[in-house]
């Protein structure tokens, strides 16, 4: 399997000083986010839509089907996840609402899966959001910009409710 002959390789080339532990480690985080990153899009592509009715009620207000458009984040593991979702936009007032997005619980995660952006908010309520930018890289492995750190910590809130008819 691959985690033996990754730990082996790392262990010969740690043995033999062609590394250091520190890019050890760093090989090790690529390889788990590159799993972590493969489970979590299989995961996505197997969630069924949620609904399949051209007219439904979110929060009081009525939305019809309009277009299937994708779905697009970034996961936790840095990589973006992409699934075409149905969408649909209210009678009453200018905006959409995807049901897909709803079940997954990313409808306010502003581009963001959900543990990224409690990831991202957790950072950028501690200090300034140009210094808290630079944590996801080190923590993570893959740079966040300061001002999807900004938007994404004070965009974060509640989330609204379906009702179908």
């Amino acid at each position: 399997m691959y985690r033996e002959r990754i730990v082996k390789e790392l262990s010969r080339r740690l043995n033999a000083g062609q590394i250091g532990l520190q890019d050890a480690e760093q090989r090790i985080v690529e390889f788990v986010n590159w799993v972590g990153d493969l489970m979590v899009q299989e995961v996505v592509e197997g969630v069924a839509e949620p609904t399949r009715a051209n007219r439904i009620i979110v929060d009081g207000e009525v939305a019809v089907f309009e277009q299937v458009r994708n779905l697009r984040f970034i996961n936790r593991f840095g990589e973006y996840v992409v699934r075409p979702r149905r969408c649909c936009k209210f009678l009453d007032q200018p905006g959409s609402f995807a049901p897909l997005d709803a079940q997954l619980g990313i409808e306010e995660c502003f581009g963001f899966s959900p543990l990224m952006t409690t990831l991202i908010c957790l950072l950028g309520a501690e200090e300034a959001f140009e210094r808290s930018a630079t944590k996801p890289e080190a923590l993570l492995g893959y740079a966040v910009s300061s001002t999807a750190v900004q938007r994404t910590t004070e965009k974060t809130g509640a989330s609204p409710t379906i009702q179908q008819n």
